[in-house]
């Protein structure tokens, strides 16, 4: 009987996570994408997320970086207003600048038809203050949010 209760339990948490997941994960319209190592372009409105990852961070590390390529596909501008992460007590956008500085890069318009391919040394979210070590093979959650197109939430690989 006891048996029997186990494989009861271990099959309702196994339907539930199969009746919960996202479906169609990176499907438009759905905010969130990327599960394990691969993620799934994100669209929302007219904007466009895809190739997101983030880098490890090693423990008594406490700032990480992620990188996202962003379209905007609509016929008008759209500017990012915030990003937000439960990873970090602060997250923003950052830009590398052509001496070698970092500056925060405040918010970003992109104009219709612009892509904006975040790198090490262009724009890049920044992570301030993470909470726990970014570990390869794990996730990262990152919300950004748009003035027109609202906020889409993202699951980025760490590799």
């Amino acid at each position: 009987m006891r048996h029997a209760a186990r494989l009861g339990t271990a099959t309702a948490a196994i339907l539930a996570a199969t009746l919960l997941a996202p479906a169609g994960a990176g499907a438009e319209g759905n905010p969130l994408a990327a599960m394990g190592t691969a993620f799934q372009p994100v669209v929302r409105g007219a904007i466009r997320v895809e190739d997101g990852s983030a880098k490890p961070v090693a423990a008594g590390t406490s700032a990480g970086q992620a990188y996202l390529t962003i379209t905007n596909r609509g016929p008008e501008p759209d500017r990012i207003t915030a990003l937000s992460s439960p990873s970090s007590r602060e997250t923003r956008l950052y830009r590398k600048g052509p001496d070698g500085t970092l500056a925060p890069a405040g918010d970003l318009t992109l104009a219709p038809g612009q892509t904006l391919r975040m790198s090490p040394d262009d724009v890049f979210v920044d992570f301030r203050n993470v909470l726990q070590p970014f570990r390869a093979g794990g996730e990262v959650s990152l919300t950004v949010t748009f003035e027109k197109a609202g906020a889409i939430g993202l699951r980025l690989p760490v590799r």
